[in-house]
């Protein structure tokens, strides 16, 4: 078996080739090679450039045919794709995909800017002139009395009511305080001094409450002249001059036995206790 296959080794040779020529004939002549057309590596075309000179023939006019063969393509190479950029889609008619809800820009909304304090200016102060600082009424022992009746009230000789009535004071009348007793109250009013019940007169703060209310709490000037003082006593800055019959507040908060205190310019001042008398809008005893 060897021998005949070393033998016949040239035969099955060609006869091998010959298929194998016979099958290539075949299949280049079924193959239609187009332009555009890929080619394989063993049969690639000639180099891009190069003008293929078996064909050329003279034309005999000075010109001639010269066929350009298609430049490879290099299939080993991909072409890259070109991304596309796709919207998204504001479709909200396809079942299932959500609309893309849309992002309000935000908006520079501008910060409120503080207006500027004004400057504070000391407004100045006018200047007036002083009030007198009220004084609380309180327990003032004020030397006067106003009568509490509706009608009249007695005046006796002596502190009880078996001494003899020498006056009567009637509604809306006052009286000096002389002694103060707890019952019976020694008075001096008009031209009349004697006994009073206490139980039928006003005293201090309630009295002077009344008289301010009526408008009837003042001092009338009873010498010739007086010296009207910035406080108790001869000492002190004399503030102005007044005239017999000249009237002023009576301040009996700020008074003392010797000093009267009144309302003068709008401020307290001082005079004599001997140079003034009271000045009441009211009555005075009168006989019985």
């Amino acid at each position: 078996m060897k021998s005949w296959l070393r033998d016949n080794y040239r035969g099955f040779t060609v006869i091998f080739l010959l298929v194998v020529l016979i099958a290539w004939t075949v299949f280049l002549d079924r193959t239609e090679i187009a332009p555009g057309v890929i080619e394989t590596a063993e049969n690639a075309a000639p180099t891009q450039g190069t003008a293929n000179t078996a064909d050329k023939s003279s034309s005999g006019n000075g010109s001639s045919d010269v066929t350009t063969p298609t430049p490879d393509v290099n299939t080993d190479t991909p072409i890259p794709a070109t991304p596309t950029s796709t919207e998204p889609s504001t479709n909200t008619s396809d079942a299932g995909t959500a609309s893309p809800t849309p992002v309000s820009e935000p908006t520079d909304t501008p910060e409120p800017t503080s207006s500027p304090e004004p400057t504070p200016t000391s407004t100045p102060v006018p200047t007036s002139t002083p009030t007198p600082t009220p004084v609380p009424v309180g327990n003032v022992q004020f030397p006067f009395v106003l009568t509490n009746v509706q009608d009249k009230m007695n005046v006796r000789s002596g502190p009880g009511e078996n001494y003899e009535v020498i006056a009567i004071l009637k509604a809306n009348s006052y009286a000096r305080i002389l002694e103060r007793g707890t019952t019976w109250v020694k008075i001096r009013s008009g031209e009349y001094t004697g006994y009073a019940h206490s139980d039928y007169l006003i005293f201090d703060s309630e009295a002077i409450a009344k008289l301010r209310a009526n408008d009837s709490l003042y001092v009338k000037v009873t010498a010739g002249t007086l010296n009207i003082r910035s406080g108790k006593g001869t000492d002190t800055e004399i503030l102005g001059k007044a005239t017999q019959g000249d009237k002023f507040p009576y301040v009996p908060e700020r008074s003392s036995g010797d000093w009267i205190c009144i309302t003068y310019n709008g401020q307290d001042a001082y005079v004599s206790a001997d140079l003034v008398g009271e000045a009441f809008n009211l009555n005075r005893a009168v006989a019985p």
